[in-house]
């Protein structure tokens, strides 16, 4: 009970979400809501933020306030989860310019993200995913492993946003519980050693 008590106390409880697709009435936004939705019955806030009612400016011009509110609430969470759709072989435009309305240092650097891509073909967002892995990475954001890649998107979802295919529904859930996993075996005990080594508190896992 100790241990329970001490994890639910942490800061930082909050994940973001972001759908990088501007497009009307898009099924990443679809997707997506499987993981907001699977992170709300774990109790855990979700902050989310959707490119179409988003205001960014290009590097360079000036910051506007939704970029400042994106960029403060990535700071205070404890980890991102970044969808976009497959746009010719590459992620969107707006999934590029959010990542660049983050500030420099990244808002991203050293903030766990998990990755997930929506493609309209039969073999998924792959290239999607590699190419935003490579983005995050460079920004210094540590990337989760087993990024969720959905293919077909058009076939297993409804235009309401109703998922028809058991499988792909549990594997999108499942990227709620992979990144909450990663949170509480790497933020969680990291964010415990500092606190150790400053002389705050107790570890709570010498307490279990």
């Amino acid at each position: 009970m100790a241990a329970t008590s001490k994890v639910s106390k942490k800061p930082k409880k909050q994940i973001v979400t972001i759908s990088g697709t501007s497009r009307p009435n898009n099924y990443t936004s679809k997707v997506l809501a499987l993981v907001n939705d699977e992170l709300d019955k774990r109790g855990v806030k979700v902050v989310h933020f959707d490119a179409r009612e988003l205001d960014l400016s290009f590097p360079g011009q000036p910051e506007t306030d939704d970029a400042k509110r994106l960029t403060e609430a990535v700071k205070a969470s404890g980890a991102v989860v970044l969808a976009s759709p497959e746009y010719h072989g590459t992620f969107t435009a707006m999934t590029k310019l959010i990542v660049e309305n983050l500030g420099f240092p990244s808002a991203l650097k050293g903030k766990p993200v998990a990755l997930l891509g929506v493609a309209s073909g039969r073999i998924g967002a792959i290239k999607t995913l590699e190419q935003m892995r490579g983005m995050c990475g460079h920004v210094g954001a540590l990337v989760l492993p087993s990024p969720i890649s959905v293919a077909g998107v058009r076939n297993v979802f409804n235009e309401d946003g109703t998922c028809n295919d058991e499988t792909v529904e549990q594997m999108v859930r499942g990227l709620a519980e992979t990144t909450l996993q990663f949170m509480h075996e790497y933020v969680y005990p990291r964010y415990e050693l500092e606190q150790m080594v400053r002389g705050d508190e107790k570890g709570w896992s010498t307490t279990v």
